[in-house]
């Protein structure tokens, strides 16, 4: 990776307040090769700086509860589409999400539901993870 590329992952980092979950960000976007930044390609790293710079910009203007019940959202689409539930049974696709987060797959044993906005920044990311393991199996 660049060194500007790396100054502007960082800086992003720090305005989002998400330098905490660096590690897990980066096996997220380099498909748990790694949880290290400096050992991202360009591509990798270029993809979660615009992923970075799209939840800075999504919080302008909007309240953090806004922005928790987007990343929800997200995750129940993710469901839909990993045909744990049909569209538009959102009931089905909660009770399987939660079934999975309280599970043993869980890393917070919470119902999506109770998940503070750090905690679902988490969630998010594993579910992605969940979710490109998806699209590669079909």
């Amino acid at each position: 990776m660049t060194t500007e590329l790396n100054k502007r992952l960082h800086s992003l980092l720090n305005k989002t307040n998400l330098t905490p979950l660096k590690p897990d960000l980066v096996c997220s976007f380099t498909d748990d090769r790694t949880t290290h930044s400096s050992e991202m390609n360009d591509e990798e790293a270029t993809e979660l700086c615009n992923y970075l710079q799209d939840e800075l910009n999504k919080g302008t203007g909007e309240n953090e509860g806004v922005r928790m019940n987007r990343m929800r959202r997200s995750v129940i689409s993710m469901a839909y589409e990993m045909g744990w539930a049909s569209a538009g049974d959102w009931k089905t696709a909660l009770d399987k999400i939660n079934l999975f987060s309280i599970g043993k797959h869980g890393k917070f044993k919470k119902a999506l539901q109770d998940h503070s906005y750090q905690e679902l920044v988490q969630v998010v990311t594993q579910f992605r993870q969940l979710y490109k393991k998806h699209l590669k199996a079909i």
